[in-house]
């Protein structure tokens, strides 16, 4: 029979991550997560654009703790956690409604890690730095319109034009595309290539400003504001933007969403949902339970 419990060494180190997280995380933004129904994300909840200063000040308290990247070698600006130590940050800060600050998830959660196995030394050093910092906000070019769960058929292309792509075409779903300031795409290079090995991975810098990328908000039927279109009009982006090889950036993107797979701390985050939920159903609804107090 496995043995699940912590070790007193390993429950000293969810202590402290649990005490940090309750005493730093606003408790506007944890009640916002679980009452909208959402876990995670920049922008989702009934607070709306209210989120983005406290989602900054969360995000500060992390990077002035040194928890911005924990599983990241120390080299680049991580800790170098163990499994074990990844797991409590995960639970402890799901299960407490800590949101993503678009930097923990796909910035150190998804093109970090593969920036370091699949990244070119001079992108290591242009890009890491600004994730654990902060300072750079990524979201994801992936889906669009006729290709979601067969990501493969993309269709927006990018061609070769001497130093530059030029990219054409549209994404959709694009999380938080409103609030980021860089996008890693997957792009089609080769028409003509089977699917899988005709598509190259771009990061595009400062997209708020590139000429032609237009990003256009998607509103969900209660009002929230999360996901956005993305349309690209001969939008040019530097060759020394490629990560990997040319038509060969399907396995760089599956790299990358290897490291988006894991959701324990979205488990952790539904098993508080459900405590909730049945404290209602025994106790009623908050509000009730004060009455009953008074």
């Amino acid at each position: 029979m496995v043995d699940f419990t912590d070790t007193p060494e390993q429950a000293k180190w969810r202590a402290e991550v649990r005490t940090f997280v309750e005493e730093n995380l606003p408790a506007e933004l944890a009640e916002d997560q679980f009452y909208s129904g959402t876990l995670g994300g920049i922008h989702r909840g009934p607070l709306g654009e209210k989120r983005v200063p406290l989602l900054k000040a969360w995000r500060q308290a992390i990077l002035d703790k040194g928890w911005i990247a924990p599983a990241w070698p120390t080299q680049y600006g991580g800790l170098a956690a163990s499994i074990y130590e990844q797991m409590v940050f995960a639970e402890e800060f799901g299960y407490h409604g800590a949101p993503d600050t678009g930097t923990r998830g796909f910035g150190v959660g998804m093109i970090g890690p593969t920036l370091i196995i699949h990244g070119s030394d001079e992108q290591k050093a242009r890009y890491l730095p600004k994730i654990t910092s902060g300072e750079h906000v990524w979201c994801q070019g992936y889906s669009e319109p006729g290709s979601g769960s067969d990501l493969a058929s993309l269709q927006t292309r990018a061609v070769r034009d001497g130093d530059d792509y030029v990219i054409n075409g549209s994404k959709i779903w694009t999380s938080g595309g409103h609030h980021a300031d860089h996008m890693f795409t997957l792009v089609r290079t080769d028409a003509d290539a089977p699917k899988h090995k005709g598509i190259s991975f771009l990061l595009i810098d400062d997209i708020k400003n590139t000429p032609g990328l237009e990003v256009r908000p998607l509103i969900n039927m209660a009002g929230h504001h999360h996901f956005n279109e993305v349309f690209f009009e001969d939008v040019r982006v530097p060759v020394a933007n490629r990560v990997g090889e040319e038509h060969r950036g399907w396995y760089v993107g599956m790299t990358l969403l290897d490291y988006e797979r894991s959701g324990i701390g979205t488990t952790a985050a539904q098993r508080r949902i459900l405590e909730g939920l049945t404290a209602d159903l025994r106790e009623g609804a908050p509000e009730q339970r004060a009455r009953h107090r008074t």
